[in-house]
Formats: structure tokens, sequence, C-alpha cells
């Protein structure tokens, strides 16, 4: 399985083209793009390289070295299968990544997306990963905790209870309520089957079907960086890059969708 690593200050933009070149390459081709420059013509190749500073073409046997300040834009077709997201990453640039695995030790994360691609990631570039579908009551509550004022990582524990309701002459009924509670700690490791938590020096390996998911502390705020393109899934509408990660890894899970990344000198 392709595996993708980004840096500690994630980048976006290199992150899902990234993945859509690791993802061509696990079926054993390169992607077919369209690149754009500010001018002359358009070159239509296989992107062998992509970086912040750098992208590179092949057309043929020639190899085409392109500017991102340079460049209009550049099309490409993401994977068209993918999987029933199970995960879902905040990052704390404002990234959202929907995943089928969350794994993490030692400060490093392995996520394996929707679409089937491994990326790695520092620990401390995620806010909060949850493990679980959310009805609106519910997301109320984890908006609530996780923008709460902590001094340490949180585990976050969905609470289940019944109650009795006397209806008059009519029969009791019995109502099942949830409701979200958490716990502050420090987050050791995420197992496929538990959460390795410390709390008060106590470890305590807890069942991650108990939980509802974590938040990562983040000892100082992050400004993150300005985009340095905007996407678009074709036909939809434009917007910053960072923002629509979920949505180009997983807003069309059964069918190919094609995406334009306009870079910023285009805008």
């Amino acid at each position: 399985m392709p595996r993708l690593k980004l840096p500690s200050h994630f980048r976006v933009f290199v992150a899902l083209a990234a993945v859509v070149v690791a993802a061509a390459r696990s079926n054993s081709a390169e992607p077919t793009v369209i690149a754009r420059p500010l001018e002359g013509e358009s070159i239509n190749g296989r992107l062998v390289e992509l970086a912040t500073d750098k992208i590179k073409i092949a057309v043929g046997q020639e190899i085409h070295d392109l500017a991102p300040s340079k460049l209009m834009w550049i099309e490409f077709a993401a994977p068209g299968t993918a999987q029933k997201p199970t995960v879902w990453l905040d990052l704390v640039d404002g990234s959202r990544i929907s995943a089928v695995s969350y794994l993490a030790r030692e400060g490093k994360a392995t996520v394996v997306l929707a679409t089937g691609q491994t990326i790695e990631m520092p620990t401390r570039t995620i806010r909060t990963v949850r493990f679980q579908q959310q009805s609106p009551e519910l997301a109320l509550q984890w908006r609530e905790i996780t923008s709460s004022t902590a001094t340490g990582d949180m585990i976050v524990l969905r609470k289940t209870s019944t109650r009795t309701i006397e209806q008059g002459e009519n029969e009791p009924r019995t109502v099942t309520e949830q409701a979200l509670d958490q716990l502050e700690g420090t987050l050791h490791e995420v197992t496929p089957d538990t959460v390795r938590f410390e709390i008060d020096g106590d470890k305590a390996a807890i069942r991650r079907d108990k939980l509802e998911g974590l938040v990562y502390f983040q000892p100082t705020k992050r400004e993150p960086a300005a985009p340095r393109c905007r996407s678009m899934t074709l036909p939809g509408r434009a917007g910053p890059f960072a923002r629509r990660l979920s949505q180009a890894i997983g807003s069309a899970p059964r069918r190919s969708a094609t995406f334009r990344l306009n870079c910023r000198s285009a805008w």
C-alpha cells in the first residue's frame, strides 16, 4: 500500500496531489494531468513529481520542470473507488480528512484514507479524531468539548443511559439517551482496538468502541500558512484548498471526480 509522509508543517496542497500520485502508482501508472502555464500552451502528460516548489511532468521521454508560481492551474483525475469513512480528523490548519483507519504511536499518526492510500503525519498537526457518526445533539456536545480550554490531551466518551417516562393511564415508556463526557490526561498510543491513556500517572487501555474520539492538546496556537492553491471539484465551487481536503478525497466515493488546483498567481 502506498505511504505518504507529511512534513510537520502540513502542506495540504502537496498532500492531496501526492495521494493521487500514490494511488495511481499503486495501479502501476502515473496520473495523467493537464498543466496550464501563465504563458504558453497547456502541457498534457504524466505527473512524476510534485513538491511545494516544483512540479515535473513527463511528455513522452521529455521531462518538463514547472514552478507553481508560473502555473495557472493543474488538473488531474482522482481515484474513483472509496470505502465508507469511519474516522474523521480535523487538523490544526483547518483541513479535514475522512479515513477508514487511524493509528498513532510516539507522536506519529498513520491514517488510511477512504480511497485506500496511507499517509503519515505528526500528531501535533492533528486537533481532533472522531470515531463515531453523530446525531445533531451529539455533534453540538462534541463541538463544545473540542473548543473548550484544556491543559492536556482529552479522550471523549459516549455514555448511554435509559430512563422510564410515566404516561398517565398509558404504559410507561423507556427512552435511551446518549451524552458525551471527557477526561483529560496524556495520549500515548492508538491501536486498532484500544487507546492507551494516562491520567494522573495511571495508564489504562481503553476500548475504542467506547470512545467518541480524541482531542490532542495544542500548547501553542499555530497560524496556518496561506494556501498556495485553491481546489475545485469539477463541476463545483472553488474554496480554500486546506479546507477542501475532506470533500476532495471523500465527496464522490463511488465515481471518479476531476480536480483542478488553481494556483495563487491565477486568483
